[in-house]
């Protein structure tokens, strides 16, 4: 259960940072 968890952190941190670099470079186009 605490493993479970905090896979589900870390994978919606990752999800997160990527969405902020896509923002980034979709801004600089």
């Amino acid at each position: 259960m605490l493993y479970n968890n905090s896979y589900n952190f870390y994978n919606r941190r990752f999800i997160f940072s990527s969405y902020i670099l896509n923002q980034i470079l979709a801004s600089e186009k």
